[in-house]
């Protein structure tokens, strides 16, 4: 804040940050308190998210499990209990696993407005206007993500910048430790729209002739592991029906999964 030290400005919008969180979150808590008599800062869903991303069993059964207890905080309980045996039930092989099942699903090439598409819930639309909104949907999208990568090797670390990339890690580890899906991603996007800005401005001064080894191969790292993560939603777009472009042998929306 101007006409404050360093420190004191620091402390004073870490204050304030503070502030606008409890006026968020506090009627919730106390909503919460008043309905199940419990301490619950904001939803009860968070034993089920935790309960169904881990279970090696099928989702609806995770549903009915849980809905067989009796109260809504007691449900909370047995779903986090549940949860965090199935976590201690794999491993030591868990994380690996569940890096490998929910990134791909976390920052695939998909939204909703396909999700809908390949459902059927518009109603039948023809391939090629399905094809030219799959475009404009997903190829903004990935040259974002194709600018991340070289943004994320042009990044000028300070303490501003460890803290956004720590939220974007905090926030895919949420993800890996429940389940991820296309739009549960919307909250963090600006902080990939940040570092994709940081490669814009690298690429439009021409900054990849004077890049270094270590940095070029530093960014192609990056893009191969976004690549990997987006080849399984890319192939699922490809195959299906409503796109017309492989023939399945289905109607548009026949096998379009659950989020």
């Amino acid at each position: 804040m101007a006409g404050l030290p360093p420190r004191a400005g620091g402390r004073a919008r870490g204050g304030a940050f503070l502030v606008a969180s409890l006026l968020v979150v506090a009627p919730w808590t106390c909503r919460n308190w008043t309905v199940f008599h419990a301490f619950v800062p904001v939803s009860t869903a968070g034993g089920q998210n935790l309960f169904q991303g881990n279970a090696l069993i099928e989702r609806d059964t995770t549903y009915e499990m849980v809905d067989a207890v009796q109260g809504r905080v007691a449900q909370y309980h047995y779903a986090m209990r549940m949860g965090l045996q199935a976590i201690r039930d794999r491993q030591p092989w868990w994380i690996f696993e569940k890096l490998r099942d929910e990134m791909p699903l976390f920052w695939e090439a998909d939204s909703l407005v396909l999700v809908h598409i390949k459902r059927g819930a518009y109603g039948a639309v023809p391939s090629a206007m399905a094809v030219a909104v799959a475009l404009a949907v997903l190829v903004p999208y990935v040259a974002v993500l194709a600018l991340f990568a070289l943004g994320v090797t042009r990044l000028r670390w300070s303490r501003p910048t460890v803290l956004l990339a720590s939220f974007l890690a905090y926030y895919n580890l949420i993800h890996i430790v429940t389940h991820g899906f296309a739009r549960y991603r919307l909250p963090v996007m600006p902080v990939v729209f940040l570092i994709a800005g940081v490669g814009w401005t690298a690429w439009r001064q021409r900054e990849l002739a004077r890049m270094s080894g270590r940095a070029r191969a530093a960014a192609a790292a990056v893009a191969a592991v976004l690549a990997l993560i987006l080849i399984p939603s890319f192939r699922l777009n490809l195959e299906h029906p409503a796109f017309g472009l492989t023939d399945t042998g289905g109607p548009p929306g026949a096998d379009a999964p659950a989020p």
